[in-house]
């Protein structure tokens, strides 16, 4: 009975430990994400990414469309609805009419030369994303060489990712033209889950979480300083996937119910900011769940800027004295005494 009571008064301060310890953590989650200045990196991250997106889109097309796409040009079309698909609202049609008014513009070598100069291009978004790891991971920068090689394997990551995410998009659409092209709808059953909107539905998200989770995990394993392993990115990607794929799903509804004013240019200009700092806000939010839970990493002290307000007075402050007399004053150049004036000179 007195083995009983241990335990029962055992259990009690255990359940508690383990919330108070769930609170501690979130809140030193919340200081890291506050005092890394996270919120104004995704504000400098978004502009690179709509900065980059025109290069991508340019390389993405003209790298397909020299490869598959000159083998088959359905594929191109295919490739260039999907795009249009993959994204909310309208503003896709227009990244693609000014890329493909700079691709009827190049011809031959000029194309190639675009082709490097976008790839060159899209790659200063990963320059820009590695500088917001460093500080979320407190990571030493890569040099200039370094970082350009990553930033352009990433890119050319992204030329084969994207893609992919776009079939991954298609697939539901797919798997209705093969009931309709094959004998399937003999068997009922499975005719039966292919027609079902909810089945479709269902097997297109899961695809585009399956696809965005590979591109935040290939994101969240090569641009870090740092070695990352597949243990300590999963739960970030998993997360920035399942939010990229809420905010496709519910963005739509938001332009149609609260952006309906805004037309023309300045609506796709509103569209694009709001797309793209969302993507950046989760895109960051992943690599702090990285960093926190699974790195270790701790939460600074302070801001960002009182940080380095801090570092910065300690290396110009004088050294901490008691004593009024025991301040070192600067140091003075001997000067020689002045001669003697005599009476001569006073005249």
């Amino acid at each position: 009975m007195q083995t009983g009571t241990q335990q029962q008064t055992g259990q009690k301060p255990t359940k508690r430990g383990i919330l108070q310890k769930l609170l501690k953590r979130s809140e030193g989650f919340i200081n890291k994400f506050n005092n890394d200045w996270t919120m104004q990196s995704a504000g400098a991250l978004a502009y690179n990414l709509m900065v980059a997106i025109i290069p991508i889109v340019l390389a993405i097309i003209a790298i397909f469309g020299f490869t598959v796409g000159a083998l088959d040009p359905h594929a191109q079309d295919q490739l260039i609805n999907g795009i249009e698909q993959a994204f909310p609202g309208n503003f896709s049609k227009e990244i693609l009419q000014v890329v493909f008014t700079s691709l009827r513009r190049n011809a031959g070598f000029l194309t190639i030369l675009a082709i490097l100069t976008s790839v060159f291009g899209g790659s200063r978004l990963f320059i820009a994303l590695e500088g917001c790891f460093d500080i979320i991971y407190r990571t030493y920068p890569r040099g200039v060489i370094a970082q350009n090689v990553m930033a352009i394997l990433m890119m050319l990551l992204f030329v084969v990712l994207i893609p992919l995410m776009v079939f991954a998009s298609s697939l539901p659409a797919l798997l209705l033209s093969l009931v309709q092209n094959t004998g399937i709808n003999g068997l009922p059953f499975v005719a039966h889950l292919i027609h079902n909107g909810f089945f479709l539905g269902a097997i297109g998200i899961a695809s585009g979480v399956a696809i965005s989770w590979l591109l935040f995990e290939t994101i969240f394993f090569v641009v870090p300083n740092q070695p990352v392993s597949l243990k300590h990115s999963w739960r970030g990607a998993l997360l920035s996937a399942i939010l990229l794929e809420l905010f496709l799903a519910l963005f739509p509804l938001y332009i149609t119910h609260f952006m309906g004013s805004y037309i023309g240019t300045a609506g796709f200009a509103v569209i694009l900011l709001v797309f793209f700092y969302y993507f950046a806000v989760i895109l960051l939010l992943g690599a702090q769940v990285n960093a926190y839970f699974a790195e270790r990493v701790q939460p600074l002290p302070n801001n960002l800027a009182a940080v380095l307000h801090d570092a910065a007075a300690k290396q110009v402050a004088p050294p901490a004295s008691t004593n009024a007399h025991d301040v070192t004053l600067p140091r003075q150049e001997a000067t020689p005494p002045e001669p003697a004036r005599s009476a001569d000179d006073s005249h």
